[in-house]
């Protein structure tokens, strides 16, 4: 019976013996990234390795990568090195985004080739490529579906530095509508404002894309979204008053509010008041006055728009002041109906007070406005053109021309003239030189003149035709 035992326990030596010893520990896996909140570089892979060799679809099956969208699906890529380790890359399918949070698990039982079975439960949160916060946005001027002017900006606020260039990619308005873009300085605030105006009572929405990064190239966490209703009045413009408004020289004008454009002084020009903004191209179209003064449309203030006058305007003249359908205020909404305002401007008559004319040794006389506008003729033997053809001519006028007015000035000496009556073929003088003596007296001097004789009288007509400055023909020779 001993020799029995004996025998038993001998063979179970041999077999033993026989075979390599099996290692009955844990399994050992390695992870890349390999501890918490590490940062994975952009030269390192999500890498795994193993003690032992793992059944790879068990394997796959427990683990699972997670980021800012959720769970990241990707390719596994096994592999076995010469010292026989297997290991295995995992791919994200989707590129993995700068300065965010990822998590990586390993949670699970995992069957191995020799058939052995481990439960893993590995939990590694790490930043791929940076740690530094991802921007954010802050604050929009608009809250959603809030009810906005036609021209009101929208200010996006981030809590750090973005790329602009990436923010043009990310940014889109539903409807589509021209809009402009600006940044601060800081580049952490960019406002969107329209090209021309937000279509009235259009609800536009804006989203921005995670394509926004910042100069990291960290993307924002997540799509931004918001809307806005642009309802601005429904009525259209109308005319509330026109007056008189007084150039003050320094840019500024003072506007006559308690008068009307029959209160209008010579040098004076419109203040157009309306009921609300208007849009100044579109009153730019529709305006005009008929008879026409040379003038163009000043913007004011909000409500008021000038008409700068740049003529002298006569008396006695009635002007109609007309806006065809179709004005619009900065909302979009149009008169349906022309609108049209008569007024004649409180402008006096002028009237040259007197006419000196002097010769060339100093001599003058003087016409007053009676004998000037005389139809008969005046002679003048007390003058002598002492052999130089020029005579000199001063006029006295009722009104003033300021030195500023340069235009009117002008507009003024154009419609004088000096010309021959007799004998015919007489040449006719020429103007050699204005000069403005004061703001209500002008000096002429007129040159090819010739002196008459007791044989021969020469007859001259010096005339100021009717015009932008009278309302009637004064002359006198």
């Amino acid at each position: 019976m001993f020799g029995k035992k004996k025998a038993a326990l001998l063979s179970v030596v041999v077999l033993l013996s026989s075979c390599s010893l099996i290692y009955l520990g844990d399994i050992t896996i390695e992870v890349v990234p390999s501890f918490a909140d590490s940062i994975l570089e952009a030269n390192e892979t999500i890498r795994i390795v193993f003690s032992e060799e793992p059944e790879h679809s068990s394997f796959e099956s427990i683990f699972k990568l997670t980021g800012p969208d959720g769970a990241c699906e990707g390719d596994f890529e096994w592999s076995i090195d010469d010292q026989s380790q297997t290991s295995v890359v995992f791919s994200p399918l989707d590129d993995m985004q700068p300065g965010f949070r990822y998590r990586l698990k390993i949670k699970g039982d995992l069957d191995c080739v020799s058939g052995r079975v481990f439960s893993k439960d590995i939990n590694i949160p790490f930043y791929y490529l940076t740690d530094a916060l991802p921007p954010v946005l802050n604050s929009v001027t608009v809250n959603n579906a809030d009810i906005v002017d036609v021209q009101t900006e929208i200010v996006f606020s981030f809590s750090k530095a973005v790329d602009s260039d990436s923010f043009d990619d990310a940014f889109s308005l539903n409807p589509s509508t021209d809009f402009d873009i600006s940044w601060n300085a800081a580049g952490t605030a960019v406002t969107v404002s329209p090209t021309d105006k937000w279509l009235n009572l259009q609800y536009y929405r804006w989203s921005i894309s995670t394509d926004l990064i910042d100069n990291e190239d960290i993307p924002i966490p997540k799509l931004e979204s918001g809307s806005f209703l642009v309802q601005a009045d429904t009525s259209a413009p109308e005319l509330l008053s026109i007056c008189p408004a007084a150039d003050n020289g320094d840019g500024s004008f003072t506007l006559k509010t308690a008068l009307g454009g029959e209160d209008l002084l010579s040098g004076e020009h419109l203040a157009i008041t309306f009921s609300e903004e208007v849009d100044y191209n579109s009153l730019v179209r529709n305006f005009s006055i008929n008879p026409s003064i040379d003038g163009y449309l000043l913007e004011y203030d909000t409500d008021t728009v000038l008409y700068y006058i740049n003529e002298s305007l006569p008396p006695d003249t009635e002007y109609e002041l007309i806006i065809n359908e179709g004005l619009e205020d900065t909302a979009g909404n149009s008169t349906a109906d022309e609108i049209s305002v008569s007024f004649i401007p409180l402008i006096p008559k002028l009237e040259i007070t007197s006419v000196e004319i002097v010769d060339n040794s100093g001599s003058f006389m003087t016409l007053t406005n009676t004998d000037f506008n005389n139809d008969g003729y005046i002679d003048t033997p007390g003058l002598d053109l002492l052999g130089i053809d020029t005579l000199h001519f001063v006029l006295a006028l009722s009104e003033s021309y300021p030195e500023g007015r340069i235009n009117q000035r002008q507009s003024f000496i154009d419609l004088i003239s000096l010309s021959p009556v007799f004998p015919p073929g007489t040449i006719t003088p020429t103007l050699y030189l204005s000069s403005w003596l004061t703001d209500n007296s002008i000096e002429l001097i007129y040159e090819g003149l010739i002196a008459c004789s007791v044989d021969e009288p020469v007859y001259y007509e010096f005339k100021i035709n009717e015009g932008s400055e009278d309302s009637e023909a004064a002359n006198g020779a």
